[in-house]
């Protein structure tokens, strides 16, 4: 548990806190779950451009927002590699895609202390760098338009 929480010794307080967090279940309806599993976990069909959401295909391509992609070292869940992967998907510039690794495993990635410091406050950084508030509102001020055919095709050639 230390390795998760990233500290020497945990308070007993830490650690009621954390067992009561993972004792606890979040009641998902199952037409969502069985959807999740099936079309994002099995399927992979938000990677592939065919996921539908709320009615509408979702293509990662059509994303040209820039992108912070954060990584622990030794996610059981979702490896590095994985999550760097998304940089082929997307459709946003690759100058305007940043990648940052972070110690530890998934759980770590999101509660260890170490992780909460530094890893995150980069990520903190990274939104409020200049350019990206004035990429950010740029895309906030008009819808994007779908992604171009040349667009879309590029982003699955990086597939």
């Amino acid at each position: 548990l230390s390795g998760v929480l990233q500290v020497e010794s945990p308070s007993p307080d830490l650690i009621a806190r954390f067992q009561a967090w993972d004792a606890w279940t979040i009641d998902l309806p199952g037409s969502f779950y069985v959807q999740v599993v099936e079309s994002l976990f099995r399927g992979n069909k938000l990677a592939k451009g065919e996921f539908v959401g709320l009615g509408r295909t979702l293509d990662l391509a059509d994303m040209r927002a820039p992108i912070c992609l954060l990584a622990a070292n030794d996610d059981e869940v979702t490896p590095p590699e994985q999550t760097f992967a998304a940089r082929r998907l997307v459709g946003t510039a690759p100058g305007d895609v940043s990648a940052l690794r972070a110690t530890g495993s998934h759980l770590s990635l999101f509660m260890g202390a170490r992780n909460l410091a530094s890893a995150w406050r980069d990520a903190a950084r990274w939104l409020r760098r200049p350019a990206l508030r004035r990429n950010a509102s740029r895309h906030r001020q008009a819808p994007a338009a779908p992604a171009s055919d040349a667009l879309r095709a590029a982003a699955r050639a990086r597939r």
